[in-house]
């Protein structure tokens, strides 16, 4: 395997290390079981950064940032996190109207791609004004 050498400053260096750590966390924290090779990579970043922000644990030997920092980091990941639930809230209902509407269909025209589109701008309306106050679901049990 060949190997790279790249020059960065200590900021940057930094931002790589918070990059690492949130891409990490996209890709495992919702896995039961791990991606390891992006716990590793994060790992091999974390020990070679040199960081005040960077903690070794030596009883379980692993590296982990900060409290402070990994709080500031989750602002994003929750920031992310609430623009994704209203987005793909919004376009799984519309696809679902859509759907009903159309019935099992293979290929979407051109004028079925708008109406969902329209029926998604109708569900955003809504929920910028209203939140989920006006959501409801109907069990069937």
């Amino acid at each position: 395997m060949s190997k790279m050498k790249i020059e960065m400053t200590e900021s940057q260096y930094q931002k790589l290390t918070e990059l690492v750590y949130l891409g990490n966390w996209l890709v495992n924290a919702h896995r039961n079981e791990e991606v390891s090779h992006y716990e590793e990579l994060e790992q091999f970043v974390y020990k070679n950064a040199g960081s005040t922000d960077i903690i070794y644990d030596k009883e379980d030997d692993f590296y982990h940032l900060k409290a402070e920092l990994e709080e500031k980091l989750h602002r994003y990941i929750k920031e992310y996190e609430d623009y994704n639930f209203w987005e793909e809230l919004t376009y799984r209902l519309a696809n679902r109207d859509l759907l009903r509407e159309l019935g099992p269909k293979g290929k979407l025209e051109q004028k079925d791609i708008d109406r969902r589109l329209k029926i998604a701008e109708g569900y955003e309306n809504e929920f910028i004004k209203n939140g989920l106050k006006n959501m409801t679901v109907e069990k069937s049990i």
